[in-house]
């Protein structure tokens, strides 16, 4: 009896957080103007005529398509991009859900973890393709308990999550090691022969959605974005993974209108920034040395810690958005734990591992406090502020009926207003072509200054012909460009500060 008030209780407390998780996210979804890295996505979709096509636009995008697979469909069936949005709440919503219901944390960690900031914001605002990975991820985890029965379930999540991000790849990878060690390394020899097909099987779906993923990914000959990699020893490179360590730990943005990607931390003095850095790494030292009862999880944590910072040093720094992965990976790690074969494993004196042990919690626990704190600055900077001036800025368009006119932009900064408009081609000077999503090849090398501007416009536009200029900085010098230009709008000031329009008609 008691036992079942207990779990209508822990399910009632689930389901609250739940919901009041995604009453809070789709309330602030509605006031979240989408920048041009979340409409790559829904354009990449929309546009490409057919999936092998989608695929073949995909190989400039570094990502694996799992997120585009599922966008194709739904921008058939819904012209407006905004539905993606509420996609994105739905998928954080239900990573929420199993957070709240499944995992070890205590109450008071779970009423945190939501509403930190990379749950409430970053991967519930910004509609990328990383939050269906951490779906997947705790879906994962939840099932990890059942793994010997649940083998195929659990190989095909880790085959889906491979396909989501680099970063889904690497927490794919290492997840899949946790398994093999909980399998295999401390386990005693079993004759079930049921039991060694579904093992056989789940590797060979595993080893095929790491191999497909890492297919998807590698770049064509063309490839024009982030092409160069870092192996020397580089102490710019040894700042980058620091940057991110902190990041991901403290993610604290400065409190102003472009908050998004800055640290508030880098106001302070280099003694303070060393001495969270060195915080951060005594917490993750010590949360390692009781995973190593549990070798699974300390082998993943390790994988999947190790295996993301060698990617921010010898590929892609990257922002706040992929340094979260680090977090998560912790979570994942602690959750799992739980379900982890144990071994006995102690270095220190009972009175210094219980000490230890208090510290890990409550460092923990500020942790998430600064994690909470940070993510309700985020989401009330975007409250206040437009995000992006490209939805108010294909309204003006599309409400002045003027979208049928030629539209030239500076560089694909302004691709975000062609999320927003209906199948309309823009023509961007950094890459001399009508486009709506963005080729990342290596003929992004054009010059965009204001007299390559008005030379291209005269090659491309008949004489007589009006059209739109729709930059992200104003014009300087249009005097020089032979023809009349009228600047007809400019959009509000936007936390991104590179997609604040200004809009201007021209005349030949």
């Amino acid at each position: 009896m008691l036992r079942d008030q207990t779990t209508k209780s822990n399910q009632l407390f689930a389901l609250s957080i739940t919901l009041i998780f995604m009453v809070i996210s789709m309330w602030l979804i509605q006031n979240h103007e989408m920048w041009r890295d979340e409409l790559q996505a829904w354009l990449l979709a929309r546009d490409s005529p057919s999936i092998i096509e989608l695929f073949a636009n995909l190989k400039y995008e570094a990502h694996p398509g799992l997120w585009h697979i599922l966008l194709y469909p739904v921008s058939r069936l819904f012209k407006s991009p905004e539905i993606m949005q509420f996609i994105h709440v739905l998928i954080a919503t239900f990573s929420v859900y199993f957070l709240v219901t499944y995992s070890p944390f205590t109450k008071f960690q779970k009423s945190l973890i939501p509403f930190g900031y990379f749950f409430i914001y970053e991967y519930s605002q910004i509609s990328r393709n990383y939050a269906l990975g951490i779906l997947i991820a705790f879906i994962i985890c939840t099932l990890y308990p059942f793994r010997n029965k649940q083998q195929i379930s659990i190989a095909i999540c880790i085959f889906l999550l491979c396909h989501t991000s680099i970063f889904g790849l690497i927490i794919a990878i290492s997840l899949s090691i946790a398994l093999f060690v909980d399998s295999h390394l401390f386990n005693t020899p079993n004759i079930d022969t049921d039991l060694k097909r579904r093992t056989a099987l789940s590797y060979i779906i595993i080893f095929f959605g790491i191999i497909s993923s890492i297919i998807q990914i590698i770049p064509p000959i063309d490839h024009g974005f982030v092409t160069k990699w870092h192996f020397n020893l580089d102490i710019q490179r040894i700042a980058v993974v620091i940057d991110a360590i902190l990041g991901a730990y403290l993610p604290v943005p400065n409190f102003q209108q472009d908050f998004w990607n800055s640290r508030l931390i880098y106001n302070s003095s280099g003694y303070v920034i060393l001495f969270s850095l060195g915080f951060i790494l005594l917490f993750l030292f010590l949360n390692l040395r009781p995973l190593l009862c549990r070798p699974a999880a300390f082998y993943f944590f390790s994988s999947a810690f190790f295996g993301t910072c060698v990617f921010f040093y010898i590929k892609y720094g990257g922002f706040i958005r992929h340094h979260g992965f680090l977090f998560i990976s912790l979570i994942i790690a602690l959750w799992i734990a739980r379900h982890s074969k144990a071994r006995p494993y102690s270095t220190l004196p009972k009175r210094l591992e219980i000490k230890s042990t208090h510290f890990v919690r409550r460092t923990f626990n500020i942790f998430l406090i600064i994690h909470l704190l940070s993510g309700v600055e985020a989401a009330f900077l975007d409250y206040k502020h437009p995000f992006s001036g490209s939805k108010e800025a294909a309204q003006y368009v599309v409400s002045q009926k003027l979208e049928g006119l030629l539209i030239i932009a500076f560089s694909h900064h302004s691709k975000s207003v062609a999320g927003y408009l209906t199948n309309k081609e823009i023509y961007y000077l950094n890459s001399r072509r009508f486009e709506t999503f963005t080729r990342w090849d290596k003929q992004l090398i054009y010059p965009t200054d204001e007299l390559s501007l008005y030379e291209t416009t005269r090659k491309i536009a008949s004489t007589g012909q009006s059209g739109l200029f729709i930059l992200d900085y104003p014009l300087l010098r249009s005097e020089k460009s032979g023809f009349t230009i009228k600047k007809i709008y400019e959009t509000s000031k936007t936390i991104r500060q590179d997609e604040q329009y200004f809009i201007y008609r021209f005349y030949l």
